[in-house]
């Protein structure tokens, strides 16, 4: 898979983001829905928009090789001056020490976010499927 985006600011984030996630669904063979209320891509800086598609890919592939799901849904959504990014799957879960750990695929989301001044989450509960959830300033 591949994000037909150019990073560069110029281009469509929303709709990158919407056919990324549809050609995952194709591929993957998974219920896979992108869901945003912002109208109009979001004013980041080229760099934020670089570093959340990167974390978006990894939390997509973390999905298609360990979550054992069958939906995923992929959410946008602007509030309180801050971009609301969030992957959902309804697999098998994470374990709490996976979470909080250092495995390399985690770890690097949550330094990427940091690097834009973003903070990313990752809910989960084993057998209920995880949540991983960035948000970052606008203008960054």
């Amino acid at each position: 898979l591949s994000l037909r985006t150019t990073l560069s600011g110029k281009g469509d984030l929303i709709a990158a983001l919407r056919q990324y996630i549809n050609e995952f669904g194709i591929q993957t063979g998974l219920y896979a829905q992108f869901r945003s209320n912002v109208t109009a891509s979001p004013t980041i800086s080229p760099t934020a928009e670089a570093q959340l598609v990167r974390i978006f890919q990894e939390a997509l592939t973390n999905v298609r090789k360990h979550a054992h799901a069958a939906n995923v849904e992929v959410s946008l959504d602007v509030r309180d001056g801050l971009l609301w990014f969030s992957v959902s799957d309804d697999g098998v879960g994470i374990q709490q020490e996976a979470i909080t750990g250092s495995h390399f695929g985690l770890l690097t989301m949550r330094e990427r976010a940091a690097s834009i001044n973003g903070e990313l989450n990752i809910y989960s509960s084993l057998g209920e499927g995880t949540r991983v959830e960035l948000s970052l300033p606008l203008g960054v």
